[in-house]
């Protein structure tokens, strides 16, 4: 069992904040949170809704690859990729996918400012 939210970030005990991970899943996933401040974290997981949430992780983490799983975490919701084309589209965030950017997987996505 894990914590989809870590506690250090807010997350609860909930049933709807745990998940079962094999080890090399909950290994990466443990890797990817040991690299972003908690505090900054409960900041971006405090707004309201998904797209708030994926614009103020994009800010957090400037020319970084930002893998699927951890995008869908943030936003809280399936269907990340829409929030982030509306910050494309809507507000004009230079945000890259792999289709412009080779080093990317299909999901994952680079904010350059």
């Amino acid at each position: 069992m894990d914590h989809i939210i870590p506690r250090d970030w807010g997350g609860s005990n909930d049933d709807e904040n745990l998940w079962t991970l094999c080890e090399d899943c909950n290994l990466g996933k443990k890797a990817w949170e040991s690299d972003v401040d908690a505090e900054a974290m409960r900041t971006v997981l405090a707004q309201v809704s998904a797209k708030a949430r994926l614009r103020e992780y994009f800010k957090l983490r400037p020319s970084q690859v930002l893998r699927k799983e951890e995008l869908q975490i943030v936003a809280g919701i399936a269907d990340y990729q829409r929030r982030i084309r509306e910050l494309r589209q809507d507000e004009g965030m230079n945000i890259r996918s792999n289709y412009e950017d080779d080093e990317l997987r299909p999901g994952d996505y680079r904010f350059i400012p």
